[in-house]
């Protein structure tokens, strides 16, 4: 179950209007749209920020899905004033003085990353603020968001903070109160996303999209109070998947330990009984080496597109795919390889054609009569120290001594390992 999608699901089921029932109680959404405006005319009053020009109502062919009839498409733009930081020349690092009772706070990414107003040491003179910065000055429950790198990470800003501008990599949401602040930001992570997988296909966003564009989004805006009960049934539901998420990585955790133990008594010979006594040889006269530099990719432009894999020992595997059609390496069902990362030991069993993206791993070859994925899995029992910095096949893992049981038992054994992990993922 990815529960990241069921979230996502959740959200866009929220924003259509399929997890809360209106009330006839609710105050009408257009009373709500016409005290949106007052209240964004009066904060612009209040700020002495540039109104922006009139929003053209959205059209039908614009609606991002089907929502309740009571409810009403607007833009982003009209429930608040939005503005990013200043330009670099405008604030250089040898504008920055020590803090003292005359300075101002400049706010940072990471305050808005890890959710904090403490953090940071950057400050600029009162008098630089009064003449060129004020216009950037961020307030109790405004929202910085980040704008470049780590995009959309939030913060709003606590009543007891220092008083402050906001760095060229952030922007700030300045909103009216007739939007719930909770509601805005759920569905401000949710359409970042979805201009992230639209614009990126999947890589995502380098920045946040130009203002024009951003402050043209739609938004769905359902009553006040209506807007309470989809944040607090998001809220609610979200709790029950953090604790399934958590319940998740427990049993991941217990599901390795468990595989690690079939694998180690499997290698021991004690899941298939000992025909004979077991031969001995050194690991790198069994697995055979070759560098994996002509089956180095060229380009890292990768696309679901592609069909050709680009493979990495690691976690990831699959970094991505590539149209390149030269020096493929192509490993298949009948001539399978194990691909080994140098510097962590890591290792995986491949048996389709690939490319890789680094040197900094061995495609290991099976020598004549023995059974690759044995030894594959017989990798996959040894614990070895890899906290040096160095390559360790040749220094470690080839010189290491080794069961050699025949290839009719090497066989026995990886039909009964594949037997108990395909018991243990049904589990």
């Amino acid at each position: 179950m990815d529960l990241n999608l069921l979230k996502r699901k959740l959200l866009q089921l929220s924003f259509s209007g399929k997890v809360t029932n209106r009330e006839t109680t609710d105050i009408s959404v257009d009373t709500l749209y016409e005290k949106i405006k007052k209240e964004k005319e009066e904060l612009v009053k209040e700020t002495n920020a540039r109104k922006d020009p009139e929003y053209l109502p959205p059209s039908e062919n614009e609606y991002l899905f089907d929502i309740p009839k009571e409810w009403k498409w607007i833009r982003i733009g009209e429930i608040g004033i939005f503005k990013k930081g200043p330009f670099g020349s405008s604030l250089k690092k040898e504008m920055f003085v020590p803090k003292d009772a005359n300075t101002i706070k400049v706010y940072e990414q990471q305050n808005a990353i890890n959710k904090s107003s403490e953090l940071g040491k950057y400050y600029i003179t009162n008098e630089y603020f009064e003449e060129k910065m004020k216009g950037f000055e961020v307030v109790p429950g405004d929202i910085i968001v980040s704008c470049a790198g780590t995009i959309g990470e939030c913060y709003i800003m606590p009543q007891k903070m220092e008083k402050g501008i906001i760095n060229q990599a952030l922007m700030k949401m300045s909103l009216v109160h007739s939007i719930n602040t909770d509601y805005f930001l759920l569905y401000f992570d949710y359409i970042l996303k979805d201009i992230s997988n639209e614009k990126g296909k999947g890589t995502g966003m380098k920045n946040i999209p130009p203002f024009e564009v951003f402050k043209n989004l739609l938004i769905p805006l359902p009553a006040y109070e209506e807007q309470e009960r989809i944040v607090k049934k998001i809220k609610n539901i979200f709790n029950i998947v953090n604790k399934i998420e958590i319940e998740k990585q427990k049993l991941k955790k217990s599901k390795n330990i468990l595989t690690k133990k079939v694998i180690n008594l499997a290698m021991s010979g004690l899941i298939v009984p000992r025909n004979d006594s077991w031969a001995e040889d050194e690991l790198g006269n069994i697995l055979q080496y070759e560098q994996p530099s002509k089956y180095i990719v060229e380009s890292t432009k990768y696309s679901n597109d592609y069909s050709t894999p680009v493979l990495t020992p690691g976690k990831t595997f699959i970094l991505g795919y590539t149209n390149e059609t030269e020096n493929i390496f192509n490993a298949s069902e009948k001539e399978p390889v194990i691909i080994f990362d140098d510097f962590t030991s890591s290792s995986k069993f491949v048996n389709f054609p690939f490319k890789v993206k680094s040197s900094a791993m061995k495609i290991l070859h099976i020598k004549d009569g023995m059974s690759i994925k044995f030894y594959y899995y017989l990798l996959q029992s040894l614990n070895i120290d890899v906290s040096t910095h160095k390559r360790y096949w040749i220094s470690v893992f080839a010189p290491m001594t080794v069961p050699v049981p025949t290839k009719e038992e090497q066989d026995k054994i990886v039909e009964k390992v594949e037997q108990l992990l395909n018991l243990i993922d049904q589990i």
